[in-house]
């Protein structure tokens, strides 16, 4: 939102006791305000000033307040403005709306319509033209290891990663599917004195007895996947077959009593997992012996929902992978971004990074991804939420402010339409 103590308005009426009047209603709202008498002063300001907003009596001449909006416009084609008139005819106002105009007041009218109908142009005006330079962001991949972490639980992850790292011990990583674990490990590994040799992720699920004896047995031929493996993170160790499970435990048993032999590669084991093991190791596919040696050191990654202070490091980051050159990097809309911090992220980091692909793809060249370009599975849980963005937020205001102002416009003696306008719910 446009802040008051930075907001520009830019005043115009003919009348100078009306023109006071509004100037020192914004002023007491902390305002900067610039008021004059006549559109052909308005029009010289416009020509070398920027403002915010307009603020016009309709009827004026030379120049009236609509001619004055669309001056304006050639300079400042997104500023947002209010029509004031003191002639009760529904049809100025409405021609002024079609026109382009945020609002139109009849005088008279209460400080607090004036007032909520500046705060609603001004919200209006921002969610409409402005974004997020992604360009301006901060480089935010390098907290440690490669880790983006501005959330406070995230960063103490990366501290306690930076402690255990070179410790020659089991550790157990876990977190939901898309978090980072895999990255977290790969961190490990970079931070370890295996640093130096292969990293290897294999998944746990249908993993081969004579794969697993390539990796660790050194009594066994290596592979091509498997020779001069340093760090070897088994993913969802959950599901790991019961004779792996095993073999495994043979091989933390022998290294913890003879402190490593030539029997067994000299290898780090790192193992994820996307909930505690617990309930495995209770129905049995799970061995209570291999769980002792993973719940010393384990490693509990916060799901997305829980640090939404990583989602614009995060878009950023995608973004800048995908975008080589800096300078093409999109405009996120205020929409877009409201969307994504609201979104709960089911699929977590992986979801939010396929969800930029598909965004910078619809985008195209247009330099800007708005909630049009994100994919339908977070525009629906907005909808089914009753979720709004701040763009939408003040067009309601903005329909509903009008509604109740021709409304009161209809029952004011005197007043008169002509039939071709239309109704109002079609504007």
């Amino acid at each position: 939102m446009a802040k008051s103590e930075t907001a520009n308005i830019l005043v115009v009426d003919d009348e100078p006791a009306v023109l006071r009047v509004l100037e020192l209603i914004l002023l007491s709202k902390n305002y900067n305000v610039v008021a004059v008498s006549s559109g052909e002063q308005a029009r010289d300001l416009l020509a070398k000033q920027k403002f915010d907003l307009l603020v016009s009596d309709i009827v004026m001449e030379p120049i009236n307040g609509v001619e004055l909006f669309h001056i304006a416009q050639a300079s400042q084609p997104d500023i947002p403005a209010i029509m004031i008139s003191g002639f009760a005819t529904m049809d100025i106002s409405i021609d002024a709306i079609r026109e382009g105009v945020f609002d139109c007041l009849t005088k008279p009218f209460p400080p607090d319509r004036f007032l909520s109908a500046v705060e609603n142009a001004l919200n209006f005006a921002e969610t409409r033209g402005a974004g997020i330079d992604l360009k301006s962001q901060p480089d935010s991949d390098s907290y440690f290891g490669g880790v983006i972490a501005e959330n406070p639980k995230m960063k103490h992850v990366c501290d306690f990663v930076e402690r255990v790292a070179a410790m020659d011990v089991p550790i157990l990583i876990i977190g939901e599917s898309g978090v980072g674990k895999e990255l977290i490990a790969k961190t490990i590994h970079a931070h370890s004195d295996k640093k130096d040799r292969t990293f290897l992720a294999v998944n746990c699920a249908g993993l081969p007895v004579s794969f697993f004896d390539s990796i660790f047995r050194s009594d066994t031929e290596a592979s091509a996947d498997t020779a001069d493996v340093g760090t070897v993170l088994l993913k969802e160790i959950g599901v790991m077959p019961i004779a792996i499970q095993d073999r495994l435990v043979k091989i933390l048993e022998h290294r913890a009593a003879t402190k490593g032999t030539a029997k067994y590669q000299n290898i780090r084991i790192l193992a994820s997992t996307q909930r505690p093991l617990d309930t495995s190791i209770q129905d049995g596919s799970f061995r209570q012996s291999l769980h002792r040696y993973f719940s010393v050191i384990s490693i509990a990654i916060p799901p997305l929902k829980e640090r939404r202070e990583d989602i614009l490091p995060l878009v950023t980051h995608f973004l800048r992978i995908r975008v080589k050159e800096e300078s093409k990097l999109p405009t996120l809309t205020l929409d877009a971004h409201d969307a994504l911090e609201k979104y709960p992220w089911p699929g977590n980091v992986r979801e939010l990074r396929d969800s930029m692909e598909s965004a910078l793809a619809s985008a195209g060249e247009s330099g800007q991804i708005d909630m049009e370009n994100l994919p339908q599975t977070i525009v629906d849980f907005l909808r089914a939420q009753g979720t709004g963005t701040r763009g939408r937020m003040a067009e309601e205001a903005r329909g509903q402010f009008l509604k109740e102002s021709f409304k009161e416009a209809r029952n004011q003696p005197g007043q008169r339409r002509r039939p071709s306008i239309g109704k109002l719910d079609d504007l």
